[in-house]
């Protein structure tokens, strides 16, 4: 065979004429725009029909092992999606939970800019039942305010929820609503407001690491805020009071404001080192008691109190002053506890 016809052969081949070699770039270049079209037009078919949606969630519960169950999908990847009838059970982290029904919206162009944008998420009927874990819970690599892709929820609404731990009622909620991110910024609570049988919760917050505040061990120290109010039932009490909370420079400060069942401050501060020394002020102005703490009796009570530990020692700066006329009992404070007693 002579060089000549090698060439025409071998398409790679150095002497290959121009036509032939124009020849093969067009069928390359075609079989790469079907590749394209294929694979655009298969995720088109995913995201954006309800088939292509529930076999996606197919292989979703295959993919998990058992571990998920959905009864019915509705909608499409791209929006809104509803999911009824869901299940998850992990035996070895202690965790069964069913929910009635979600509905989601997500803007999905955004992806492309490493966001994840949550539009509204409503979940219903939420049954949560913990367990003693099978298994022992691994080594946890530290926390990090770095999220691995931007999150962003709009709004979440949840109806119905309980919580249950063998077998015992922990936590029940009417209603929550929810608007949140968590970006390379930090962590922000734009709102989070709670409605429950015992009474109800309103927080905003927001939180942001500071690594250039470390200290020389290279402990990550967090700057953030936390303020809201709340009514709350425990026993046959009502509580009701405001708490906020500012965090800089490896120090916390919290404050909280209680107007039931009697009127008190609670003024504390909390050094973010390894000492934790802290401070708290306490004062409970004079009141009397008999109406929701002891009722049938003839008490008065009142508490001043200043605290303060720095390191293994702790010292009570000022005195308690107590007015409890009937009343005969001791309260104690230390470094690590705050306890009272009756005789």
């Amino acid at each position: 065979m002579s060089a000549a016809e090698q060439n025409d052969e071998w398409p790679g081949s150095g002497g290959e004429p121009p036509r032939h070699r124009s020849r093969w770039l067009l069928w390359l270049g075609a079989a790469v725009l079907a590749l394209v079209i294929l694979i655009a037009g298969s995720a088109a078919w995913v995201l954006n029909t309800e088939r292509g949606t529930r076999w996606a969630a197919n292989r979703a519960v295959g993919f998990l092992g058992g571990k998920l169950a959905l009864a019915e999908v509705s909608g499409t990847l791209s929006g809104p999606l509803t999911i009824s009838g869901i299940r998850w059970v992990d035996a070895q982290s202690g965790v069964d939970v069913r929910v009635a029904r979600v509905t989601l919206d997500v803007a999905l162009r955004e992806l492309a800019a490493r966001r994840v944008h949550v539009q509204t998420l409503d979940v219903n009927g939420v049954d949560l039942r913990l367990s003693e874990p099978t298994k022992k819970d691994e080594d946890q690599k530290p926390f990090s305010l770095q999220p691995p892709i931007d999150v962003l929820l709009d709004k979440l609404t949840l109806k119905d929820a309980h919580v249950s731990r063998d077998g015992k009622e922990l936590f029940v909620a009417r209603a929550a609503e929810a608007s949140a991110n968590w970006t390379a910024d930090g962590v922000a609570i734009n709102r989070f407001i709670v409605d429950s049988p015992d009474g109800n919760v309103r927080l905003t917050a927001q939180v942001s690491g500071s690594p250039a505040d470390a200290t020389a061990a290279g402990e990550e120290t967090y700057n953030g805020k936390v303020s809201g109010a709340f009514r709350w039932k425990v026993a046959d009490a009502q509580y009701v009071g405001e708490l906020s909370a500012t965090s800089a420079k490896q120090k916390l400060d919290a404050q909280i404001r209680l107007s039931a069942p009697f009127a008190a401050r609670a003024n504390a501060s909390l050094g973010e080192t390894k000492a934790l020394p802290w401070q708290l002020t306490l004062e409970v102005p004079q009141f009397d008691p008999r109406k929701e703490l002891l009722p049938g009796s003839s008490t008065s009570f009142q508490l001043t109190s200043r605290s303060a530990r720095n390191g293994a020692e702790s010292k009570r700066i000022a005195p308690f002053a107590l007015n409890v006329p009937r009343l005969v009992g001791s309260i104690s404070v230390s470094a690590s506890s705050v306890s009272t007693g009756s005789r």
